[in-house]
């Protein structure tokens, strides 16, 4: 073996399918590799880590347009590339803690649903669910 990996090789090793690994690749998150005489792509141990940054900066919740700009803050190894990543982490942080507004919204219009529910549920007499109630008069 020459060190290096088929395309089906480092999808195996590293979780990635192949289709995602040739996505990459169009992407510019991976380097295009060089190619075997019957033009087989042949992949280098950098590319098995690089592809692990990509999979855990997509478990942070970061896009593939994101993981592409830290991907140059690797290359660049600057305090201007620490600012851009900086300024990348900030402006996912808000989104998250918007995200974050909108579900404790829902959890409470949710919970005064089901306590509507669970009041009719406790009453002796049969009377129509409140939420489906609420639910048909705001789509009139």
């Amino acid at each position: 073996m020459d060190g290096t990996y088929s395309i089906g090789e480092v999808a195996r090793l590293t979780g990635v399918s192949v289709e995602a690994l040739r996505y990459y690749e169009r992407r510019r998150l991976l380097k295009p590799p060089p190619r075997t005489d019957g033009g087989f792509r042949r992949y280098g141990s950098e590319t098995l880590a690089h592809v692990a940054f990509i999979k855990q900066a997509q478990s942070l919740g970061l896009s593939l347009a994101d993981v592409l700009q830290l991907s140059a803050g690797l290359v660049q190894r600057s305090r201007a590339s620490c600012r851009r990543v900086h300024d990348l982490l900030a402006k996912r942080v808000a989104e998250i803690d918007g995200r974050l507004e909108e579900l404790a919204a829902l959890r409470r219009t949710l919970g005064g649903h089901l306590e509507a529910c669970e009041r009719t549920l406790q009453a002796r007499e049969e009377a129509p669910c409140p939420t489906v109630a609420a639910l048909q008069q705001h789509s009139r």
